[in-house]
């Protein structure tokens, strides 16, 4: 187990909004992206985020589990296998990442690498402890073709996962099962949906204070396919064992598209459900994933992507909300469709204030709010590469999982955890670098740490640099490369002192030195042009620029960087 003391950072773009952003002290595997996915728990004020870690090889992953404790301080610990080896498994994106739940008695249970196998079910050996965590084999259906598990616990401390089983052919079924936290055994509630030789998706599932389970889902027809049509929605009481739809009819399981009642987003006018042409091929009008919210009597609210052209662009998708107002399914507004989106949705309500939460082709974190009747866009983050998210509400604040999984090269990223508040505004746009750099840059820049999310910061002359949260002068670096030969003076706006190495691995500092000095000349280099930077020291080449810890100085780095030791340079506003 390893552990790290850091502290949420407020990110400059948030300078008047309460939204806060830190880097989980995790590397990430590029297979680290699903739309389905549920890879974020909160219990008792701990945040537990499950993810794939780069492997042996780069076609396999490895997997982690990383707990932000009470206290502030971050512990991350393996997956592994029975006889407690680290558990690897090959890549397969879109299908094999983990969803986690975290039972009422503290223990943790993840599923994960799951697309048509028997269960790879993992629970720790004690509560909370990520140290131990294991692979079981105590988890029904024993005989299983298993895709897609989305869990949430309930109030008296039962784990329910929904999940697609395809055992026994004629299609995949929706399969609804148990942790007893009393018993610890795990039951097999019902097979909710099934409809011969077409496919359930499980989206999404809640459990209300009530008890109440609510399910959202869609289908394929006859086959798997990413596109997807008749967006479905059923709750189910445990005290009764009876599953109804939104208008609280009664159903006998499993659910199939003649059920009446059971959409909450039906075939449109031109939108056809019939095979495509092959697993990956997308045609026409159709929807592609979907979260769910309840509001505050418990009603289901739903966002969700649907495409309404008749293209075959793989994230050719807008962004809808719908909701059901006790009698229909009523308002559905179109939030987004100015951009292609990604297949990374997220959804919150408070009872007054609803929030859809996307993520745009460019990569760029957005959030829809209902207030007061009417409906307001921002942009939470346009820096960071965000390509997936899963989002969960805990007292005020919604916590937003995001990982950008080719943050750091094609094969490894990011994890970031935000933590938005009640008020919003907009990150400002911005002006960022991408590619391998040469010549003098027009402007001032914020060298960002991709690691902390704060920026690099000189002072007076003789004084350390380090990275903060200030946005001010001292912050923003003129990059002048006059004979535009690739190696570059970073010189502070605030007073035009010199960023300058000292010495191998020594600490970095502000000077006045002059230009001819190759201790104070840098390399910018973007090799797979990202907008992820090496700043790499002419004097002491590879040796890089690299950040200690948030609030920390700077120090020159001798291995390959680090997201700590990546920068991503955006223009000051």
């Amino acid at each position: 187990m390893k552990k790290w003391i850091t502290g949420l950072a407020l990110a400059s773009a948030y300078a008047s909004a309460q939204v806060a952003v830190e880097s989980v002290p995790v590397t990430v595997d590029s297979s680290n992206q699903a739309g389905w996915w549920k890879p974020i728990a909160i219990s008792g004020g701990e945040i537990y985020f499950a993810a794939n870690t780069p492997g042996s090889s780069n076609s396999k992953h490895q997997g982690a589990v990383a707990v932000r404790r009470a206290t502030g301080e971050w512990e991350t610990g393996a997956l592994k296998q029975a006889d407690g080896t680290i558990w690897e498994h090959g890549d397969d994106l879109g299908h094999d990442q983990p969803t986690i739940a975290v039972d009422g008695d503290g223990f943790i249970h993840i599923f994960t690498d799951l697309h048509n196998n028997g269960w790879n079910y993992f629970r720790s050996s004690t509560a909370g402890n990520i140290d131990d965590i294991r692979r079981r084999t105590d988890i029904i259906p024993g005989s299983a073709s298993l895709t897609y598990p989305v869990a949430a616990t309930a109030p008296n401390g039962d784990v329910y996962v929904a999940v697609r089983n395809r055992a026994g052919g004629q299609g995949g079924k929706g399969e609804l099962v148990r942790w007893d936290n009393s018993a610890n055994i795990w039951i097999h509630e019902a097979t909710f949906a099934f409809n011969p030789n077409d496919m359930v998706y499980p989206d999404d599932i809640k459990v209300d204070a009530n008890g109440t389970v609510h399910i959202i889902f869609q289908w394929a027809a006859g086959a798997t396919n990413p596109m997807r049509h008749y967006g479905s929605y059923l709750t189910y009481s445990p005290a009764s064992g009876q599953f109804t739809t939104a208008d609280g009819q009664v159903v006998t399981t499993p659910v199939s598209l003649s059920t009446p009642g059971l959409f909450y987003q039906a075939l449109e006018e031109g939108e056809e459900f019939v095979k495509q042409s092959g697993s990956t091929s997308s045609q026409g009008k159709g929807i592609q994933s979907a979260k769910l919210a309840l509001d505050g009597q418990n009603r289901p609210s739903v966002t969700y992507r649907y495409r309404t052209s008749g293209s075959a662009g793989p994230r050719d998708y807008d962004v809808y909300r719908i909701r059901w107002d006790g009698f229909a399914w009523v308002d559905k507004t179109l939030l987004f469709d100015t951009d292609d989106t990604i297949a990374a949705l997220g959804h919150t309500h408070d009872g007054t204030v609803a929030r859809s939460y996307f993520v745009t082709d460019n990569k760029e974190l957005m959030v829809a709010e209902k207030r007061d009747g009417s409906w307001s866009s921002y942009i939470l983050d346009n820096s960071r590469s965000i390509e997936r998210i899963a989002v969960q509400r805990a007292g005020n604040i919604d916590h937003i999982y995001a990982t950008s999984p080719t943050g750091i090269n094609s094969n490894s990223g990011s994890l970031y955890a935000f933590e938005v508040g009640t008020h919003l505004t907009s990150a400002p746009e911005q002006t960022c670098l991408s590619g391998t750099l040469s010549g003098s840059q027009p402007g001032t820049y914020h060298l960002t740490n991709q690691q902390y999310g704060q920026q690099l910061t000189g002072g007076s002359s003789g004084d350390l640099a380090s990275v903060g949260n200030d946005t001010g002068s001292s912050t923003h670096w003129i990059l002048q490369d006059g004979d535009s030969d690739g190696e570059f003076g970073l010189i502070s706006d605030a007073n035009g002192m010199r960023l300058t190495a000292n010495g191998s691995g020594a600490l970095i500092s502000v000077t006045q030195q002059s230009f001819s000095n190759t201790n104070m000349r840098w390399k910018l280099i973007d090799s797979d042009n990202d907008g992820g930077y090496a700043v790499i020291n002419v004097d002491q080449d590879p040796e890089h620029l690299q950040a200690q810890a948030a609030g920390g100085q700077v120090q020159l780095g001798a291995n390959s960087p680090t997201p700590a030791g990546i920068w991503h340079l955006c223009k000051t506003q």
